[in-house]
């Protein structure tokens, strides 16, 4: 019995992987609206980018109009 589990797991852990795995998702967002919070910097402001060269159109939301102003100016 012993064997017989020794030999069964590996199979089903192996069996498990392949039903469960995440696979990547892409939504295309040609001509759709974004909106990006926190996109005065960082993360936000790449994302925004990233957005903008893929024909999305682009809401950047920040806490501070001063750093809001910075980004879409150098665009």
């Amino acid at each position: 019995m012993f064997l017989f589990t020794l030999l069964l797991a590996p199979f089903l852990l192996l069996l498990l992987y392949f039903i469960v795995r995440p696979e990547p998702v892409t939504i295309p967002i040609k001509k759709r609206h974004v909106f990006i919070t926190g996109g005065s910097s960082g993360i936000g402001l790449a994302l925004a980018q990233k957005a903008v060269s893929e024909g999305a159109r682009v809401s950047l939301l920040s806490r501070s109009l001063h750093k809001l102003e910075e980004p879409t100016a150098s665009t």
